[in-house]
């Protein structure tokens, strides 16, 4: 699992391996508060197949959670 900071939110990515060696993506976004990070959501990511390599769904899971950051999806919740 891999934590980042973007804007004032944390995130983290993960890849867990399916039994025909492809990859799902997860990431859970957390939000700063008067008590510390407060976890928004935890979410796949939508992949009929799944991904060919881990790194491959670790970048996409990266990219969904700084999107759903971005757009302000975080705040609403």
């Amino acid at each position: 699992m891999k934590t980042s900071q973007y804007q004032e939110f944390q995130y983290r990515v993960h890849a867990v391996e399916r039994d025909n060696a492809r990859w799902d993506a997860f990431y859970e976004i957390h939000r700063p508060t008067q008590r510390g990070m407060e976890k928004v959501g935890a979410y796949q990511v939508q992949s009929a197949y799944g991904f060919a390599t881990q790194g491959n769904a670790l970048d996409d899971a990266e990219r969904n959670a700084r999107a759903d950051i971005e757009q302000g999806i975080v705040y609403y919740q």
